[in-house]
């Protein structure tokens, strides 16, 4: 593995995680365009549509933009395309596991303790629920409570199914390739 091979790797998988960071995101965003509909006015629903998908399209379109050129801003960043040496004596595949490994263990850290937060919420809200019934802290909880709960699935996913995604991977390139 070169130089390259490997700062574009790591580009990739930089990208994967930005990714996988704003994936909590995206309940608050069907959140707040649910509430885009029933707003008083046409124009004001647009306004809030406008301004709900301005910062995530904007993010996506950047993730995008470097995921597609990350051979040339690896290019750049290690003009001289040497060999790694004994450094990286892995191969792509296996720092392709590797990579998935870690974004899978840094999700599951990061989210498993928002999750606890969270159903330790929920379990308040069903004692102060039966006291008081029309409390809205469950409505309030449940979006986030799913959001972290999703990107702690995508931790476990990514971690244990590192290996097969870096195959999948592997013949998706050899299959781009051919075309």
């Amino acid at each position: 593995m070169t130089k390259r091979e490997t700062a574009f790797l790591l580009i990739r998988l930089m990208i994967v995680y930005a990714m996988m960071q704003f994936a909590p995101s995206l309940l608050y965003i069907i959140g707040q365009l649910s509430a885009a509909s029933s707003a008083p006015t046409p124009s004001m629903a647009l306004l809030i549509t406008a301004i709900t998908l301005i910062a995530p399209l904007v993010w996506i379109g950047f993730c995008l933009v470097i995921f597609r050129f990350s051979n040339r801003l690896a290019a750049r960043i290690v003009p001289d395309d040497g060999d790694a040496g004994e450094i990286l004596s892995l191969s792509f595949k296996e720092c392709q596991t590797l990579g998935y490994n870690f974004i899978g263990l840094l999700l599951i850290v990061q989210s498993f303790p928002q999750l606890i937060n969270l159903l330790s919420a929920v379990r308040i809200e069903g004692t102060i629920s039966e006291i008081a019934p029309h409390t809205t802290l469950y409505r309030m909880v449940f979006p986030r409570l799913l959001s972290f709960l999703t990107q702690f699935i995508l931790g476990v996913v990514l971690f244990l199914k590192a290996r097969g995604l870096a195959h999948l991977w592997e013949i998706l390139q050899q299959k781009a390739k051919q075309t």
